[in-house]
């Protein structure tokens, strides 16, 4: 089955093994059969932004970003998801200025 989903439609996308998980605004979650990597070069870097190696974020959902400890960041979607951002993406957060 196909689905198609409007990328502003996507909150956030998470690795799992050899899938990635997409969580819609709406709440739905679906599989895709494609590894992080593959799918991380299909994105708009101007809207989806990797802040782990198994977390990519639609930053258009992003609420809040927040210190977690001295090298760290936590962002905040729209729906009250909090994801951990590594230590590396964490510096390009600030190099950004978020």
């Amino acid at each position: 089955v196909v689905r198609p989903i409007r990328g502003a439609a996507v909150q956030h996308l998470e690795s799992n093994d050899d899938y990635v998980t997409v969580q819609t605004i709406d709440g739905a979650r679906f599989d895709l059969e494609i590894t992080m990597t593959g799918l991380e070069g299909r994105l708009d870097p101007a809207t989806f932004l990797r802040i782990h190696r198994r977390f990519i974020v639609n930053m258009d959902h992003v609420t809040a970003i927040a210190p977690i400890d001295g090298s760290r960041f936590e962002v905040t979607m729209r729906d009250g998801t909090t994801l951990a951002v590594s230590r590396q993406r964490s510096r390009l957060l600030r190099e950004r200025g978020c």
